[in-house]
């Protein structure tokens, strides 16, 4: 228990140190942002019922009780704990907390699929099988993979919405983490 608890406590520490403190940025679809920690998450995960709970919850939450959300939500939610690199499995965690995690798994089952013989099907979810390709993987090759798609995702965000080119520097320094 105690190694998985560091592996965590190691990815949530980069999450938070690419993640800033409280925002409400209007350019941010998100709305009210704490860690990284939107109001509109809070919502759509049913820890409040209403939008001013929401932001309630948002502006006084502290960085302990949000990696305690990143853990139930995200670390074991989508298994990033069974990624045995723990850069990878960072890397993702990472991807999914500022894209989604849906468009972190696409990427990464995209990136296996231009290493490898053996394909995974592209459906966004990091299941068994992409689980698996994933730690066959050389990592260090999967992480350079993943940095350049993410780089080319955000770019290609603020192609379809100008108004997110105020993200794009920050994106793409944590494309390239």
């Amino acid at each position: 228990m105690q190694d998985s608890d560091n592996r965590f406590n190691y990815a949530v520490a980069v999450v938070l140190s690419h993640e800033g403190g409280l925002s409400n940025n209007k350019a941010d679809k998100g709305g009210m942002t704490n860690f990284g920690i939107s109001a509109n998450f809070v919502l759509e995960n049913h820890i409040c019922r209403t939008s001013i709970m929401a932001m309630d919850f948002v502006r006084f939450l502290t960085k302990d009780k949000a990696a305690t959300l990143y853990k139930q939500y995200f670390w074991f939610k989508y298994n990033y704990n069974l990624l045995e690199d723990l850069q990878l499995a960072t890397k993702i965690f990472d991807m999914a907390v500022n894209m989604g995690a849906h468009e972190a798994h696409t990427l990464l089952q995209r990136a296996i699929n231009k290493m490898s013989y053996d394909q995974v099907l592209v459906d966004g979810v990091l299941g068994i099988n992409t689980l698996h390709a994933a730690n066959g993987l050389p990592e260090t090759y999967l992480h350079e993979e993943l940095r350049d798609m993410s780089k080319e995702f955000y770019i290609s965000l603020v192609e379809i919405t100008p108004s997110d080119k105020v993200f794009l520097e920050d994106w793409l320094k944590r494309a390239a983490w």
